[in-house]
């Protein structure tokens, strides 16, 4: 159980430890670890009651702990959500230590903690030309895509950034360096 006398950052940086090595778990296919981590910051999450993650982040949570269920099949979903539930504090640490200690084995894993908002190829690439001020016509012309579809894609950049306007997206970006 995680100590209710810790500073509230250090609260938050301990279940954004366990979500993300259950994002990347996730994302590697051990879906039996993501499952476990998942309910473990859940477990933590319902004992401090707090959900601090955004909308768009509990949105990834969900798809990602969808995937690990269909890929196990609900009985042993069931037993790795148990496992991660009734797993102490620490433990469940450790094992999310152990995720993100082990590089990114060939899947990806570097590039997610690189870019914690899990931007895909394309999104980067419109944010990228986003952050030059270019509009949405410009960056069509400029990724060979329809008007369309750079507009849906500059949408999904705001939501995944979570932000409101394309300054503050070019804003994030210059700092996090995604641009």
């Amino acid at each position: 159980m995680l100590d209710r006398s810790l500073p509230a950052p250090d609260k938050l940086n301990v279940l954004s430890a366990l979500t993300g090595a259950a994002t990347i778990a996730a994302r590697r296919g051990d879906a039996r670890r993501a499952a476990a981590l998942f309910a473990a910051a859940a477990a933590e999450r319902e004992r401090l009651g707090i959900d601090p993650r955004r909308p768009w982040i509990r949105e990834r949570c969900d798809r990602a702990l969808a995937a690990a269920r269909g890929s196990l099949g609900e009985a042993d979903f069931a037993a790795a959500t148990a496992e991660g539930r009734s797993r102490p504090l620490a433990d469940a640490l450790a094992a999310a230590a152990v995720v993100l200690a082990a590089g990114d084995g060939g899947r990806g894993s570097a590039a997610v903690l690189a870019d914690p908002y899990t931007l895909t190829r394309r999104e980067r690439d419109v944010l990228r030309v986003l952050a030059r001020g270019a509009s949405d016509t410009e960056i069509a012309a400029a990724l060979f895509i329809e008007r369309p579809t750079a507009s849906k894609h500059v949408a999904a950049v705001l939501a995944k950034l979570g932000v409101s306007s394309r300054a503050a997206a070019a804003a994030l970006a210059a700092r996090a360096g995604l641009a």
